[in-house]
């Protein structure tokens, strides 16, 4: 038994007027983690991204990765145990296709993460250049407003434009704090670095390991923060034309989202469902 070969058709307005979590790795991702199992059972979706699996053992809905090193083939037995539509860039991802037709065996959907006019696309090496329509096109395309992002930073970006383009009408993000002094949820996995400190956040000891293993990473992500935010505001009042709410949960606050607090959490989402 195979995978299908999602299209277009099959993701835009496949949950509309639902409700969906988007389950980033920040900090901020540990309050609602022990909430999960509560939520999916009252029909809520979940968008998880690259290894989830590390982070929470609620099975999301949607798995999402835009990677050169989290492929499809190297994903390969994860995919197949879970079952769940693996939603994956080719940009950055080279796996053949006809790889892929072999060994996966859950719903599959490639897609292009940005233009190939953009600063940071790796479309150059790609031999299926501008085959398909973009992201960021189908995202302005689908919500009627005038502009598009051109810069896809953080997978969160995805993971928030596909939660759109399926219609969602409640989207709620955790763990978007953005910021990687701040380390990650709570996992199982000791490369993070940030095991025995149960808040997340790095000690001092760990911190300072991070800066030396991750030096260059954060200085890249910290110098592309401007824009990730100015396509965060980008993408808020694209959804707020369609009239789909986003909700934040994270410690960061976004001008084009709703902030929300921590306190009360549960409560407030139950409220805003309607459940």
């Amino acid at each position: 038994m195979t995978g299908n070969k999602m299209e277009w058709n099959d993701i835009i307005d496949r949950h509309k007027n639902e409700s969906c979590f988007i389950c980033a790795h920040g900090p901020s991702l540990n309050d609602v983690s022990s909430h999960l199992k509560y939520f999916k059972e009252k029909n809520i979706r979940m968008i998880g991204c690259n290894e989830w699996y590390d982070f929470y053992d609620v099975i999301p809905n949607y798995w999402i990765c835009c990677s050169t090193s989290e492929t499809i083939k190297n994903r390969r037995k994860k995919i197949n145990e879970y079952k769940i539509p693996f939603l994956y860039s080719y940009c950055p991802d080279k796996t053949e296709d006809k790889w892929i037709q072999e060994n996966i065996k859950s719903d599959y959907f490639p897609y292009v993460y940005l233009d190939c006019e953009s600063p940071i696309c790796f479309c150059g090496n790609c031999n299926r250049k501008n085959q398909d329509i973009s992201l960021p096109k189908k995202l302005m395309e689908y919500c009627g407003y005038d502009e598009k992002f051109i810069r896809s930073d953080t997978v969160l970006i995805q993971m928030i434009s596909f939660s759109i383009l399926m219609g969602f009408a409640n989207i709620f993000i955790f763990g978007a704090e953005l910021d990687l002094k701040k380390g990650y949820a709570i996992h199982k996995k000791d490369t993070y670095l940030v095991d025995e400190i149960p808040s997340g956040y790095f000690d001092n000891r760990a911190y300072e390991a991070y800066l030396d293993a991750n030096s260059s990473r954060r200085f890249l992500f910290d110098n592309s923060l401007n824009d990730i935010m100015e396509t965060l505001n980008i993408i808020g009042k694209s959804a707020k034309k369609k009239g789909i709410k986003i909700y934040n949960l994270s410690e960061r606050k976004y001008d084009e989202f709703i902030n929300l607090e921590q306190e009360d959490m549960v409560n407030q989402i139950d409220l805003i469902i309607g459940k």
